[in-house]
């Protein structure tokens, strides 16, 4: 699609507002487990709303004007792998103990962003067409 369109500032807008869904998710299940409290830590937060955000561009840029049913699925599929890619970056810095708290928040990443999904979904259906 094109990036003078006019939905997609607003796409944006709202691929950034299920990124902060992600993260505020993440932040509770995280306190609920190990009594870590995450939402003074900046560098999390803007991580999954970057992921999320690097998603919906990527997926804007490569899905064809015909095709918005694939847009949100496509931007789910992205920002996972942005994540993906992220983590694959420190994989290598990191030693042995972190490397597998690593490889879980990649996957509880990707299970924790399906609510996100399906927000963009209910957002890009009702108020995006």
């Amino acid at each position: 699609m094109r990036l003078a369109d006019k939905n997609m500032g607003k796409f944006i807008v709202a691929a950034a507002a299920c990124g902060f869904m992600t993260f505020i998710i993440a932040c509770v299940l995280w306190f609920m487990i190990a009594g870590v409290m995450w939402f003074l830590v900046w560098q999390v937060s803007t991580s999954i709303i970057s992921c999320w955000l690097i998603g919906a561009l990527v997926a804007w840029i490569i899905i064809p004007n015909r095709k918005k049913d694939f847009l949100v699925s496509a931007t789910y599929l992205s920002a996972v792998v942005a994540f993906w890619i992220i983590m694959a970056l420190n994989f290598a810095d990191a030693d042995a103990c972190v490397r597998g708290w690593l490889i879980a928040f990649s996957i509880f990443f990707a299970v924790l962003s399906i609510p996100g999904f399906y927000l963009l979904t209910f957002i890009n259906e009702k108020f995006l067409k």
